[in-house]
């Protein structure tokens, strides 16, 4: 028993150390599944609990295991994002940046390359029964992230050539049973957050001389939320689940760099800060039998991505960035079934429909193309032993075509210190900065493939 217990110690310690980036899968930058037997169902089986995992989806669905339960999770995200620029310009900026000063011009470059790659992400889940009534729990899990990555010839590197957010949740929790109807669930949320973003600087030194300057911020943090769960069992056959998670505030700060079309570094900042809020989210689900071989689930999940209204990046003395986003509020609904094929095998399929909080054409960050998306997924869980288990799931997320036509955010140095320069760099972003618009069309798409797992003790 005590290797097993060191073997989930050293699982879940590979799971927080691989701390992994990816395209969001998910509307928003949600990463978009945490199970592969979720996955399966397109993520409707909150109210199924069949194992470690309910304590990201449902905390209270742990009073439905019994003993010491062990799930790791396994994604390969295979992500596809081209873009066709049309009518990308720039120009110089005037006071009031929602006009161009004398006549736009056309930005040479190209659609940025392939910005997104394939990668894994791990997810680990450790459950123990302590009595009849109380169980505790630990997951480690990726919940957000984001990936993209333009080249340096990008038509849109004014506004945004690299965008990188990377995240773990630490997510200790109990479920207290009742009775066989009423169960509770309680988590705490530690969240360790990391950030990055690059775009490049329009710099002319001497008429008729223009080139690219390449500003770069990084930083990270540490939050901290809860999430509560309540499951009702109205029957051998029938339960409904209800889930809450909360918003987590982010106070990224680091470092932020000027370097020059050689690779000289022109300033520095050791003190930039970014604040995120990410989404807090209430879900409801429900799972029924219809037979002993058939089960069918649904989810409908509430996401309040209007936390996400702007990013303020302060990277003075360099500069000031604002991306605004006006996101909404989105939600998302699932259904999906479970047939046991046989003793050993029992099959899943599901589908999602998830809204994007991107609203208007104007409101895209070309950085994170993000529309609404159908996700149709199957997947398969196979019993090994008696305590033993795998879970297998694909699923195609289809992502409508996004259209981009949007301005550059104020990019002013509105609390430069009066009297400050910098060497070498007489047109300082926000007196002498480019302002003007990034427009084209996203076709995007992506593909998971999930592996899972189980271990009771």
């Amino acid at each position: 028993m005590k290797q097993e217990f060191n073997a989930v110690r050293t699982s879940l310690a590979v799971a927080a150390a691989l701390l992994v980036s990816q395209a969001a899968m998910a509307s928003g930058y949600n990463f978009g599944t945490q199970s592969a037997a979720a996955q399966g169902t397109a993520n409707a089986n909150g109210a199924e609990a069949n194992d470690a995992s309910t304590i990201y989806s449902n905390p209270a669905g742990m009073s439905r295991l019994k003993g010491t339960n062990f799930t790791q999770v396994l994604d390969l995200v295979l992500p596809s994002v081209e873009f066709t620029q049309s009518g990308t310009a720039t120009g110089k900026s005037s006071a009031s940046p929602a006009s161009l000063v004398g006549p736009a011009t056309t930005i040479t470059g190209d659609s940025g390359g392939d910005p997104v790659h394939s990668t894994w992400v791990p997810h680990g889940y450790l459950t123990h029964q302590i009595n009849d009534q109380w169980t505790a729990g630990i997951g480690v899990f990726v919940p957000f992230g984001a990936k993209v990555e333009y080249g340096d010839n990008f038509v849109g590197r004014y506004y945004g050539q690299k965008t990188e957010m990377k995240s773990i949740d630490v997510n200790p929790s109990v479920s207290f049973k009742l009775n066989e109807m009423h169960s509770f669930g309680f988590g705490l949320d530690f969240q360790y957050m990391k950030a990055k973003l690059q775009r490049k600087v329009k710099y002319s030194a001497l008429p008729g001389n223009s080139t690219d300057f390449t500003f770069h911020v990084e930083g990270d943090s540490w939050g901290y939320g809860y999430n509560l769960g309540y499951m009702l069992q109205l029957d051998a056959h029938t339960r409904f689940g209800v889930a809450y998670r909360s918003a987590i505030k982010q106070d990224n700060k680091g470092d932020a760099t000027l370097t020059d079309y050689l690779g000289a570094l022109r300033a520095t900042s050791d003190s930039a800060s970014a604040s995120v809020k990410t989404p807090e989210s209430l879900s409801l689900n429900g799972y029924h039998d219809v037979n002993d071989k058939l089960a069918v689930m649904g989810d409908v999940t509430w996401t309040r991505h209007s936390h996400l209204d702007q990013i303020v990046i302060d990277a003075l003395p360099i500069t000031v960035t604002y991306m605004q986003t006006n996101w909404k509020d989105t939600y998302k609904a699932s259904i999906g079934a479970a047939y046991k094929l046989n003793e050993s095998i029992k099959l899943r399929a599901g589908y999602m429909y998830d809204q994007s909080p991107s609203g208007s054409d104007a409101d895209v960050l070309p950085t994170m193309p993000d529309n609404n998306r159908q996700w149709l997924s199957f997947g398969a869980n196979w019993k090994l032993t008696s305590t033993d288990s795998l879970d297998f799931a694909y699923s195609y997320i289809f992502i409508a075509d996004r259209k981009l036509d949007r301005s550059y955010d104020s990019q002013t140095n509105a609390d430069k210190p009066a009297g400050t320069s910098l060497p070498n760099y007489p047109s300082y972003p926000g007196t002498g900065t480019t302002y003007g618009t990034v427009a084209g069309t996203f076709k995007s798409s992506a593909q998971i493939i999930g592996v899972q797992w189980n271990h009771a003790f």
